[in-house]
């Protein structure tokens, strides 16, 4: 029985070429446009998303976003930076703590590009000073996850930062908190904890304000939270200063559709991309394809990835250029594609430099795609 949300990129076998060399991504703009839509309509306006491009990943995908009306984004990488100043996106976030060695290259991308406003992620007081240009800063608060930030709850911390950097020149631009830790809660314990988060949220913002502070955003949630954080929106006074960080919500993967069935807000997101792969093998018990690890990763655990395109095959054990199939007599011969929807699909889509875009009459088109590095990084 086939599962409407694979349906798009799971019938991908039956339209790509003999030619395509694999493993390749494939992205169906139907679906694409289906989740963005979607998504546009769980928070309540494109105005209100603020999409991380690690997922986005295309021109195509981002000019898509921007043509529903996504106007903001959060990059992470000084690639991802280069790409969307290049794109001409209105507003970027660097969500990554920059260091002394990497604050004079964003400084100078954004010189170039005067008509994007680029801020930063900030969380130490005294690295306000030395920058060549005052930039805008969000202060980073740590809700719990332990990766990054202040602590949510220490408010002398962020009024003293507050402080500093807008005595330096600089302009708060607001609030950045990520809880990814929360992805795997229940549905009850996720309510629970982003309503106590928002009421620390809330302790931070007044301090800020009390302190002679303005806070224009609170950047909150990833793909796994951002439909509590929406539906809690209007609980908070300040709720229209919310903004939504969800990236891989645009192309979902196996973990994230997963958890959707979880909350029923989720049941129209469907897989928008996955990866193609060959058999190349095929032995008693099962098929061997080629898409190890240098095309899916198993950082968000195992199975890594799961097959759309013939539920009868079960992933196995992968190695660098193999993934071995479970399936015991089966039709696929060598040279036939199977479509895999991998468990974390960013740390898929960063190994490939370009992708194949179905469009609705089937035809392709390959995208290149914002690579992991830039010689912008070197100057």
């Amino acid at each position: 029985m086939s599962d409407p949300r694979f349906d798009r990129v799971s019938a991908v076998a039956d339209v790509v070429p003999d030619t395509i060399r694999t493993p390749a991504v494939v992205l169906d703009e139907t679906a694409v446009e289906h989740n963005i839509a979607t998504v546009i309509r769980l928070v309540a306006g494109a105005e209100r998303w603020r999409p991380h491009v690690k997922t986005a990943r295309t021109r195509w995908t981002v000019d898509r976003l921007r043509a529903a009306g996504v106007g903001r984004f959060k990059v992470s990488t000084f690639a991802e930076l280069s790409a969307l100043l290049a794109f001409g996106v209105p507003d970027v976030l660097v969500a990554q703590p920059l260091t002394y060695a990497t604050r004079p290259i964003v400084a100078m991308m954004a010189a170039r590009f005067p008509g994007t406003v680029v801020s930063v992620l900030v969380e130490d007081a005294k690295a306000a000073s030395g920058w060549a240009r005052p930039v805008d800063v969000f202060i980073d608060l740590d809700p719990g996850l332990g990766r990054t930030g202040v602590p949510l709850d220490d408010l002398t911390a962020v009024i003293g930062i507050a402080d500093a950097w807008v005595a330096a020149g600089h302009r708060l631009a607001g609030l950045h908190v990520y809880d990814g830790h929360l992805a795997d809660h229940d549905p009850a314990a996720k309510r629970e904890a982003v309503s106590r988060e928002l009421a620390q949220i809330s302790s931070a913002v007044e301090a800020l304000r009390a302190a002679g502070h303005e806070v224009g955003e609170v950047v909150v949630a990833g793909t796994h939270t951002f439909m509590e954080h929406a539906r809690q929106r209007a609980s908070v006074s300040w709720g229209d200063l919310l903004t939504f960080g969800a990236g891989t919500v645009v192309y979902n993967d196996q973990r994230s559709l997963e958890r959707f069935a979880a909350q029923k807000e989720g049941a129209d997101l469907v897989a928008a991309a996955a990866v193609v792969a060959r058999v190349i093998s095929k032995r008693s018990g099962g098929l061997t394809v080629d898409a190890g690890l240098t095309a899916i990763q198993v950082d968000a655990g195992v199975p890594h990835a799961v097959v759309i395109s013939d539920p009868e095959l079960h992933v196995g054990r992968p190695s660098q250029e193999h993934l071995f199939l479970e399936g015991a007599d089966h039709l696929l011969e060598p040279g036939n594609l199977v479509v895999l929807l991998p468990r974390h699909l960013d740390t898929a889509l960063v190994q490939f430099d370009c992708l194949h875009r179905i469009a609705a009459d089937r035809r392709i088109t390959v995208e290149h795609v914002i690579a992991p590095r830039t010689d912008d990084t070197a100057s």
